[in-house]
This record gives structure tokens, C-alpha cells and sequence, in this order.
């Protein structure tokens, strides 16, 4: 008998509703058995103190066919010891908080079947924790989990809670104005110039505190007059009424950020004036302060109690002073030395050795790491601390010995000043490259030169080009130059032209030997306003003439005036202040010592015969203090902790550098000195 479609049909479907009831179901055993670990994916997480509070995730994870509960522990043998071990493979230092101190919202967690996260609570007293933190130790709350019935994932059972106190400060303990009639005074068409300047002061958290924001009044107060005059030399006296005013009597950071900015204005049309004339007038302080006793604070929106907060500098002093012609004062901003620690040991991949040069712009003190491993970083020229680290990735190591060695600062007449940085050549294969940061620090840096010139002589002729190279002139029209540190009968000297930051004929630039007697030769720069160069090496500088063409076609340079004082110097710097002439360098205590010092001295000679024979820098047996004039017209400054003379640099004089670069700023002038392995200091003039 035929059956019809519908028939079959159901036959078919009643048949696989019958084997399917006799298969077993297995689904289950592809799935992960329930276990326990906690949700951060790092052994340490961050806390700030002065929330109180902070939470951590525990999951139950897996098939969800298992109630459970999970134990957390704290302050016990297990969480001891897992501390010990990571400070022991991390090198860290932290160090258990008591457990008197803080408490967990629950030590235990019941989770049914299928619940998944839950989260505990740890709650402490900041004014407390803030009281043991300041014993200067690392405190961590450690925090295990555990249970009975289900297993525990081992990477996932231990944490660390990493307390974070926040210091609030403002970042610059005073601004200098020294000021000179003919920059307040009207010129001879009767044109008045701006009497108001603008300042900006920063106000920071050294760490954010989450969700929170806090607001300070801002106001001059005199009444720190006094105490600033007990740490200074010279006399300063309250200012007259409004020559400092602020802009905006309250400074806020913005809940959840670590820093913010206000302003105040300095009218120097407050100052003293006789017939359009400004007059003599004493040294003027105002001290500008947040006060912290007033501070208030919010969370998320709501007014929130904050405890515990680290104060460090409070105020900024505006001092105002009247300049004489010259150099008065020399005002060392701020100083990173080699006690202990390497100045650099902040710097993450800063390796010994690698400090060799400088350059400043008006926001950032650079120093490149000349090694063989590429690196710049930038450090805040306001306080010297780690601003970031610059792109150098163009740079192709495999070519040059060390990718990043020289870096120096380029005057640009149509924009911001351009920074430059150039690799080492040491065999003759190797290329000497130059970068330029043509579209700002944040960018990546275009290369400008490809140097490839060994025809021109033996490798070892051309050893150690880019080691170093000085600037001359401008971004529109300028010129680089580089030597060699061969210690060799003679050196070389090239000097790349610039134009509308285009390098002219790279294959073909000037060429100069220099005589060596294998003194070796450190730094060259050509003396302003004379045909003529100055050249350092170990034992004496010399100035040299444009002589006639000589080793291999190359232009010699004929010897004008040997200085034996100027052995081991770095860095020159031709400037005027306030209608003087100085040079100021660094230069190294003696070949075989090793503590340097930046020098500052007139530059008052018309010639090379005029230049001065003797400069007595260090007398014998003696620690000279900071800034003394040991000769009529000389100043110099250590390098190292001017509070402990006799620190030295970990690298011998025989193999140490240094360098030293001037920049004006706002109507200021600032200095900054670097010696290899001893330190680093930025200066300013008054």
C-alpha cells in the first residue's frame, strides 16, 4: 500500500524523537570545572590613600555547576611570604601595611552556582596610613584567596594593593625679573613698550586621586617675606602694591587629574619712574601662595573629606630686582646629581656613559643617550623632572655606532627653534646621519643628512665624526660643524651649509685640518665676529686662523694663540647680558680628576692676542664655593652637589665629556651644564 507524504513524514520524525532519547548527552564534558581567581590581570594594582577605600574583583569561573565560597586573607604567613618573593624577582622594596590599619568589607564570599564576579571591599584611615607613609617606607596592603571546594587559580590568587600618597606642590618656588630701563622705558619715537607680563605657575598632584578634585585660594602673602630672607644673601623687601596682582583668586584640578595652572600679572609700571625714567630701586619680593588649610575637596561631584594629603612647596616668590649692566647674580634653578644614584637612574633605558650632550629650548632640557642604543629624552626645564622620551625611530643603528650621539637646538626665524640630532661615525663604512624635529618634538624627526665620505683619506682619518657638532647661524641660513676626536698627526673639520633648512651640496662641504700633536681633539666653534675657530683638546685650546690648502687638498688652520687653560672644555657659548659680553663653558677639574664646573667669563678681546692667558679656575687645596670669583672677571659653578665639592663622576677624566648651552627665555637668560656621569644643573642669569 502507497503512503502518502504526510505519512512518511511523521514515521520520520517519530523515529528520531525515538534514538535521540537512547543518546547520551556530553555537552557537559567539554566545558572548565568551577575555580576561583581573583580579576586583576596584574600582580600589583594602584590605590590612593586618600579615598579611603579601594575594591578588588574575585571570579568564579568556568562550567557554574558548583556553589562555593572563597576566603580572603590578609596579614597571614601565605600572603607574607608571596609578598617576600615578589620584592625578591622584582626588586621592589614593599612593605606589608599592619592589618590593625585597614579591614575587608568580608573576609568570606558565598556564591551560588551561577554567579560569576563579586567584589571586596578595603577600607583604611588616610590620616593614619599618611602618618606611617611618611617614615618614607613602600606600603602595600598583600591579599590572598583560598577555599575548601574548589581550586584556585595560582596565578590569579595573590595581589598587591600599592598605597599611593599624593604630595600637592606648585612647581616653581620663584620667578626672577630683573628688570632694565630700556625694556620699560619709551623708545626714542615715544612708543611705550607692554608693562604687564603674564605668568603662569603650575599647581601638581604627584599622583591623581580617582574621582576627586580639589579647589585653593590664591593670594599674595607678605607675611613669608621674612622667612625667604633668611635663606638669601641679599636683602629683599615687600614689593609695593600691585605690582603683582592674581588673575583668578582660586586654583582648581579637576577631579580625577594631577595638575592645573593660574596666573598672575606683573605690572612693572608699579615700579619707580622719574620723568619716563625707571629709577633704582631695591629688591623686590612677592610672595604668591595657595593656602592648603583651605582646601576643599570633592568626589564625583559631592563634597568629600580629604585626608592625608602630602604638601610640599606652597608658594612662588616673584622677585623683581634692578639691572645693573651685566652679569650680578647667577641663580642655580635647580641641580640633579650623581649621590648614591646616577643623576639619570629615573630615566627608564638611560645607560652609564650615555650623558654626553644638551640642548634647551623654552620648555625642555634634552639630552640625548649616546650609546648604541637610540634614545632623546626631554626633561621640564622648570624643575628638571622626566618630561618624556622623544621618537628617534628613523634611526638606523646597523650604519652608524651610536644612532642618537650629538643634539643641539637650531634657531628658527619663522617659527619655533628647531631641534637636531646627529649619529656617531667611528669605522668608514658608517654614516653620520642628522635628524631635524622639522614639525615639533612630538613628531617624528626627518633625517637632513646622509654623510657617506671616505674618500677623502683612511678610515681611520675619519674616527668619530658626530660624536659632537656646534651650530652656527640659523635654520634659514646656518652651518653644521663636525671634527674628528682622532688623536692622530692632524684632525678634520667639515662644515655643512644650511639654507631654508635644505643641507647644500652634502657631498661637498668645507674642509679643514686642524694640527693634533695626538692631544685629541674635544670641541670646536667658530669665535663670533672673527675669521677664526676655537678649538679644546686634553692639555690646551687653541684659536686658529684660515690658512692655505694643505693635507690633501684640505684648508689648514694656522695657529693664532695656544691656551693651556682651556684643556678639557666643552661646550662654548658666545652671549651678551644686559650689554657685557661672556663665553660660558664646562670644562673638567684636571685630566685625571673628575669633578667639573661651569664657567663664565667677559669675553672682552678684540683679537686673538687679547684673548687672556691664564684662567685660574680651582686654587690648590681648596673648596671654593659656589659661584666665587677666584680672578677679576671669572665665575664658575660645580657641577656636582655644590654642598659636597668632592663628589665625583663614576667615569674618568680621561674618557668624560660634558657640554653646556644658553638660552634667553621671556626676558631671562638660563644656562644649562652637563658633566658625563656627575650631573646635570640649569642655571639663570640676573
Amino acid at each position: 500500500m502507497r503512503m502518502d507524504m504526510k505519512t512518511r513524514l511523521l514515521i520520520l520524525a517519530s523515529l528520531i524523537l525515538l534514538f535521540s532519547g537512547c543518546m547520551k548527552d556530553d555537552r557537559l564534558n567539554f566545558m572548565v570545572d568551577d575555580s576561583f581567581g581573583l580579576t586583576s590581570r596584574q600582580a600589583v594594582v594602584e590605590a590612593s590613600i586618600h579615598t579611603g577605600s579601594c575594591s578588588v574583583g574575585i571570579a568564579k569561573n568556568g562550567i557554574g555547576s558548583t556553589a562555593a565560597s572563597v576566603d580572603i586573607i590578609s596579614g597571614a604567613a601565605d600572603d607574607k611570604s608571596a609578598l617576600e618573593a615578589y620584592n625578591k624577582a622584582n626588586g621592589t622594596f614593599f612593605k606589608a601595611l599592619p592589618a590593625y590599619l585597614y579591614e575587608f568589607s568580608d573576609y568570606k564570599l558565598e556564591y551560588s552556582e551561577k554567579e560569576v564576579v563579586k567584589e571586596v571591599s578595603i577600607s583604611w584611615d588616610a590620616k593614619l596610613v599618611a602618618q606611617m607613609m611618611e617614615s618614607g617606607d613602600d606600603y602595600v596592603i598583600p591579599l590572598c584567596i583560598s577555599s575548601g571546594k574548589l581550586s584556585v587559580n595560582k596565578d590569579h590568587s595573590f595581589l598587591i594593593v600599592h598605597l599611593n600618597r599624593s604630595t600637592l606642590a606648585v612647581e616653581q618656588a620663584r620667578q626672577i625679573r630683573s628688570i632694565e630701563g630700556k625694556a620699560v622705558e619709551a623708545d626714542d619715537s615715544g612708543k611705550v613698550p607692554e608693562l604687564k607680563e603674564t605668568i603662569t605657575l603650575d599647581l601638581s598632584l604627584d599622583h591623581p586621586i580617582k574621582n576627586v578634585g580639589i579647589t585653593l585660594p590664591v593670594a599674595v602673602d607678605n607675611g613669608l617675606v621674612a622667612a625667604f630672607n633668611e635663606k638669601e644673601e641679599d636683602e629683599w623687601v615687600t614689593a609695593p602694591d600691585g605690582l603683582v596682582s592674581i588673575v583668578k583668586e582660586s586654583v582648581s584640578i579637576p577631579e580625577g587629574s594631577s595638575s592645573a595652572t593660574f596666573q598672575v600679572v606683573l605690572d612693572k609700571g608699579k615700579l619707580p619712574f622719574k620723568d619716563g625714567k625707571l629709577q633704582v630701586f631695591p629688591n623686590y619680593v612677592v610672595p604668591v601662595a595657595v593656602n592648603a588649610d583651605a582646601i576643599k575637596a570633592t568626589m564625583s561631584g559631592e563634597e568629600f573629606d580629604l585626608k592625608g594629603l602630602g604638601l610640599g612647596n606652597l608658594a612662588t616668590y616673584i622677585c623683581v630686582s634692578y639691572a645693573m649692566n651685566g652679569i650680578s647674580v647667577v641663580v642655580r634653578e635647580w641641580g640633579r646629581y650623581s649621590k648614591g644614584t646616577a643623576w639619570y637612574s629615573d630615566l627608564d633605558g638611560f645607560s652609564s656613559g650615555a650623558d654626553r650632550t644638551i640642548a634647551m629650548d623654552d620648555n625642555y632640557v634634552y639630552i640625548a643617550h649616546s650609546s648604541g642604543t637610540a634614545g632623546l629624552y626631554a626633561l621640564n626645564r622648570s624643575n628638571g623632572s622626566f618630561a618624556k622620551k622623544l621618537d628617534v625611530s628613523p634611526t638606523e643603528g646597523g650604519k652608524c655606532t651610536h644612532p642618537v650621539s650629538c643634539v643641539r637646538m637650531i634657531r628658527n626665524e619663522s617659527g619655533a627653534d628647531i631641534l637636531l640630532f646627529s649619529s656617531l661615525k667611528v669605522e668608514g663604512d658608517e654614516h653620520v646621519y642628522v635628524y631635524a624635529y622639522v614639525n615639533g618634538t612630538d613628531a617624528t624627526p626627518v633625517r637632513i643628512l646622509d654623510f657617506l665620505h671616505d674618500n677623502k683619506g683612511g678610515a681611520d682619518d675619519w674616527r668619530r665624526y658626530g660624536d659632537r657638532f656646534t651650530v652656527e647661524g640659523t635654520w634659514q641660513n646656518g652651518k653644521l660643524w663636525f671634527l674628528t676626536w682622532h688623536d692622530g698627526t692632524y684632525g678634520k673639520m667639515l662644515g655643512f651649509q644650511i639654507v631654508n633648512g635644505t643641507v647644500v651640496n652634502p657631498e661637498d662641504p668645507e674642509d679643514y685640518y686642524i694640527p693634533s700633536d695626538k692631544a685629541g681633539i674635544k670641541d670646536v666653534v667658530r669665535y663670533p665676529g672673527w675669521d677664526n675657530f676655537l678649538v679644546t683638546r686634553n692639555g690646551r685650546g687653541n684659536i686658529y686662523s684660515v690658512g692655505a690648502p694643505g693635507v690633501n687638498g684640505w684648508i689648514g688652520l694656522d695657529d693664532q694663540k695656544e691656551i693651556p687653560a682651556l684643556s678639557l672644555a666643552y661646550g662654548f657659548n658666545f652671549f651678551d647680558f644686559h650689554g657685557e659680553n661672556y663665553i660660558a663653558f664646562m670644562q673638567l677639574d684636571g685630566e685625571n680628576a673628575v669633578r667639573g664646573k661651569l664657567v663664565i667669563m667677559d669675553n672682552k678681546a678684540e683679537s686673538p692676542a687679547q684673548f687672556p692667558d691664564q684662567l685660574d679656575w680651582f686654587a690648590e687645596n681648596r673648596t671654593p664655593g659656589d659661584g666665587e670669583d677666584l680672578a677679576e672677571g671669572l665665575r664658575y659653578f660645580p657641577i656636582q652637589d655644590p654642598e659636597d665639592f668632592e663628589a665625583k663622576s663614576s667615569i674618568t677624566a680621561s674618557h668624560s665629556v660634558g657640554d653646556c648651552t644658553v638660552r634667553y627665555i621671556g626676558g631671562s637668560t638660563y644656562i644649562a651644564v652637563l658633566m658625563q656621569g656627575c650631573g646635570l644643573s640649569l642655571f639663570q642669569l640676573q
